[in-house]
């Protein structure tokens, strides 16, 4: 079986999400049944009863809209800036790129200074970099908009600058490298999750 998230780099709607199984016995999981429902047999072909017929619409134009063409020339493109990102990034001094990138992620570190830091710099410019745990590491997902002219440029201008920046005071810890690092060294991860849900509940409180 194998699942295609169409909503990335198929360019359509999130929610569209596909699932091709291998064998039929394999869907039956995917089935919600319920023989004694009081208003009747209730069939869904998922958990959820209700799904919008758009985003199926959606994603039928996205893809008819780019076409096989219209994909291999984007996927062309991503590939030419990972290279052109992962060379820019290693280039900077204080940086290191995680693994060796093929796809469209770049990652890397610092061993000099909290990696975090330097994505809070880069927000301040516009950018946002996301960050990941174990290791603790920056990065960046790249899509066609990074693929425009003097983009990747302009970010790798804009991340050495920042990491300079960093680099001048290296021990210093704010934003997410003060709260995600903290949270990092907490050995209950329950409590972590705790204050995840904590998180949620106040954006779902009206008080």
């Amino acid at each position: 079986s194998i699942s295609a998230d169409t909503h990335k780099f198929g360019y359509a709607p999130k929610g569209s999400s596909v699932i091709l199984y291998s064998d039929r016995k394999y869907i039956h999981h995917q089935y919600y049944i319920q023989p004694d429902w009081t208003g009747g047999i209730f069939v869904s072909p998922t958990l959820a009863g209700s799904r919008s017929g758009g985003i199926v619409a959606a994603t039928w134009a996205a893809l008819m809209h780019h076409g096989m063409d219209g994909y291999v020339k984007a996927t062309k493109a991503i590939f030419e800036v990972t290279e052109k990102m992962k060379a820019g990034i290693s280039a900077i001094p204080g940086l290191k790129v995680l693994g060796d990138p093929k796809i469209c992620v770049v990652a890397f570190n610092s061993d000099e200074f909290h990696i975090y830091r330097v994505a809070d710099e880069m927000k301040s410019c516009g950018w946002l970099l996301d960050c990941v745990q174990y290791p603790t590491a920056a990065h960046i997902y790249i899509v066609p908009s990074h693929t425009g002219p003097g983009i990747a440029d302009k970010f790798l201008q804009d991340l050495g600058e920042c990491t300079a920046r960093v680099r001048g005071q290296p021990d210093k810890l704010t934003g997410r490298a003060a709260v995600y690092g903290m949270a990092q060294k907490i050995p209950d991860r329950s409590l972590v999750s705790e204050l995840g849900a904590n998180f949620l509940d106040a954006l779902y409180s009206t008080a």
